[in-house]
């Protein structure tokens, strides 16, 4: 059982967030940070790749199904 004093499982993760949903992203995006996580969001399948080629990230956390490049392809 967690006490109040346990830190949350997500503190200081690095998380590269990918959804083609403003608000899906915005939402996702603000509950990761209120768990401590460090977030970079970003908007499509392309983005996301140079984004991972410049930073380390812990988990990627991506939509499936985006136009141009899905989440199985990125």
């Amino acid at each position: 059982r967690r006490s109040h004093a346990d830190t949350s499982l997500l503190k200081g993760l690095r998380i590269l967030l990918v959804d083609d949903s403003a608000e899906g992203l915005a939402g996702f995006r603000a509950l990761l940070e209120l768990e401590g996580a460090q977030v970079r969001p970003e908007r499509n399948g392309p983005d996301a790749l140079a984004a991972a080629k410049e930073g380390k990230f812990d988990l990627i956390l991506s939509d499936i199904g985006m136009p141009g490049m899905s989440g199985y392809e990125l």
